[in-house]
């Protein structure tokens, strides 16, 4: 479990097995839980779980033929995996993608999490092309996609495309051999007809991970807050 404490009021929760009682009182957000309240107000929340406790090959094994395929030519083009201690690159990184692409902006409150993220980036002739930031539970052994940003500025989306499959790939071999047991990959809405959103989950299935139904809750009094503003 993950707490972070935005200030002496406000806070959100990660993989906790349940809630707190006496909690709901309180300015709360619990992210991906397994279970409900009447407590808090609640929104299901579909993710992808990839075990990490199989072997490398066999983690491999379960990837859509063609991402096999893709993942083969970015080794082939020398793409290289690295890990990223800087935040403020992968936040001048993150925002230029999120800026054309009309997304939210990581902004200084994000620093709240900092204590609990790590930074993957995939780099072809000196040119980052993706870069992808974890939330890290170290506790459960459990490390979830929250952002991840591709080149804006590179040409050859095919080549993106190759280096996005390999970075996920081996991030997913760095958290194992660091001795995580799962990899979320973030989230899917199996219910959307965006076409958008669909191609995000068709591509997160494409890694050949288990589907998993959990729920985001809120406090009601942080739920109406949010209505009035």
């Amino acid at each position: 479990m993950i707490e972070i404490k935005f200030n002496f009021i406000k806070k959100e929760v990660w993989f906790s097995e349940k809630v707190d009682t006496i909690n709901f009182i309180k300015l709360l957000d619990y992210k991906q839980i397994k279970e409900k309240s009447i407590l808090y107000k609640s929104v299901s929340f579909d993710t992808i779980l990839i075990d990490l406790n199989c072997s490398k090959e066999e983690i491999r094994k379960k990837f859509k033929q063609n991402y096999k395929n893709e993942i083969s030519k970015a080794i082939k083009l020398n793409i290289s995996f690295q890990e990223e201690k800087d935040f403020k690159d992968f936040k001048n990184f993150y925002n230029y993608f999120a800026k054309l692409k009309k997304l939210n902006l990581l902004t200084d409150v994000f620093n709240h999490y900092l204590p609990n993220v790590k930074i993957t980036k995939a780099i072809y002739v000196d040119t980052v092309l993706v870069m992808h930031l974890y939330l890290i539970d170290y506790e459960i052994k459990k490390v979830r996609l929250l952002y991840s940003a591709t080149s804006m500025s590179f040409d050859d989306k095919k080549i993106i495309g190759f280096a996005n499959k390999f970075l996920h790939y081996e991030d997913m071999k760095f958290f194992k051999e660091i001795g995580f047991k799962v990899y979320d990959l973030g989230g899917i809405n199996l219910d959307s007809e965006d076409r958008y959103i669909q191609g995000i989950n068709t591509f997160k299935k494409g890694f050949g991970g288990v589907v998993s139904h959990e729920y985001n809750l809120t406090s009601y009094l942080l739920h109406l807050l949010r209505k009035i503003k």
